[in-house]
Formats: structure tokens, C-alpha cells, sequence
């Protein structure tokens, strides 16, 4: 997976981009039977939030939030490269 800045700014977009990755096990046909009718699936990008009680993922490599879905630590170093500088 990557992410990175909006289109709006395509001049800082290359320096900005961030990879992740979110190993999961093999996951049994009975496992994604049970998960896919409990209906956590349901309005998530790509029927996944590992933000949910989760029995799936092994590892993570690069940002938590980034992999949620907003990348915060990428936000702020987006904002301070446009001259943006965010409040605590």
C-alpha cells in the first residue's frame, strides 16, 4: 500500500509518499466464512479495518495511521513543506 499527499500539490507529491504494509496470516475458509458473515466488512476499503478487533494482521511495517487511513504523521509533513504549520 502506499499514500501520499493530494493531487492539489503535485510538486511536493514525490517527496511525500509513504509505503506500509500489513502482513496477514493464511486465513482458513472457516475463519473467512465467520468473517465475512459477521458484516465487519462492510463500508471498508478493501473489507479490512485493522483498526477492529483483529486476528488477522502479523506485522506492520511503517505508519499505524497511515494504514487506517489518514497518515498523520504524513499530514503534518505535508502542512510544514506547504508553509502550514499546525497547532497543538
Amino acid at each position: 500500500m502506499t499514500a501520499g499527499p493530494p493531487a492539489l500539490a503535485p510538486d511536493l507529491a514525490d517527496g511525500l509518499r509513504r509505503l506500509k504494509l500489513a502482513a496477514m496470516r493464511q486465513l482458513a475458509p472457516d475463519e473467512i466464512a465467520r468473517y465475512v458473515a459477521s458484516n465487519e466488512w462492510q463500508s471498508k476499503a478493501g473489507g479490512y479495518g485493522i483498526q477492529d478487533q483483529d486476528p488477522f494482521v502479523t506485522r506492520i511495517a511503517g505508519c499505524h495511521t497511515n494504514i487506517v487511513g489518514l497518515p498523520m504523521e504524513l499530514v503534518t509533513e505535508f502542512l510544514t513543506e506547504a508553509g502550514i504549520q499546525p497547532s497543538r
